[in-house]
């Protein structure tokens, strides 16, 4: 190609056309370098690639986790029921049962002296039942500097009882004996429940021996 006589000829071109060829010449220009380019980072990408690849990441060592001794839960054995419907809890140890209320939740110790301490939860309430050879301290055994004594007449089965206790901290608390210490029985609600005391009330009030 004769690039002199093409200078000349667009030299006597207008200026409108001089534009259209120059603007076609960095169009072509930009197309070419920018093929070159694209070419260019897609082989610096493949290299990068390759060189993850053989990067070597380092082993962490494994750590063993070392043993931690754990205080021991003092109820771990216990077993505890929740009872949808009113029945009777049987207690084939020490020979009572005592009739519940339906939503009743009995907790009994399994270990040491098996049901020599029972518990059955209502509402706010809680009954405990505890046989004399009992090595579990499940009766309240210390009070605030507030705390007022209180006794009270539980009837069991047309038989009246004079339990003793005190109210702390907003609970009501009171225990007496069965059948000259046969069986301990303490009960507690919160101060201002009436409802649930009755009830719980009603619960003692059906306890018996059955030997």
């Amino acid at each position: 190609m004769d690039f002199k006589a093409y200078l000349q000829k667009l030299q006597g071109m207008s200026d409108k056309n001089k534009k259209i060829v120059l603007w076609a010449i960095v169009a072509v220009l930009a197309i070419v370098l920018g093929s070159f380019w694209i070419k260019s980072a897609g082989n610096r990408l493949n290299e990068i690639s390759k060189n993850i690849g053989q990067i070597k990441l380092p082993e962490i060592p494994q750590v063993e986790t070392p043993n931690i001794e754990t205080t021991p839960d003092q109820t771990a054995d216990w077993q505890t029921s929740e009872k949808d419907g009113a029945g009777t809890y049987i207690n084939d140890v020490y020979n009572y049962e005592i009739t519940y209320l339906a939503g009743t939740k009995i907790k009994e110790n399994l270990v040491d002296n098996p049901k020599s301490c029972v518990y059955l939860n209502y509402g706010t309430g809680q009954i405990t039942i505890k046989s004399p050879d009992s090595t579990i301290l499940c009766l309240r055994s210390s009070a605030s500097a507030y705390a007022k004594e209180i006794t009270q007449n539980i009837i069991i089965n047309g038989n009246e009882y004079k339990a003793e206790g005190i109210i702390d901290e907003g609970r009501k608390y009171l225990q007496f004996s069965l059948y000259g210490g046969g069986a301990i029985i303490s009960f507690e609600t919160d101060e201002t429940d009436a409802e649930t005391e009755n009830k719980i009330e009603q619960m003692i009030s059906t306890f018996k021996f059955t030997k």
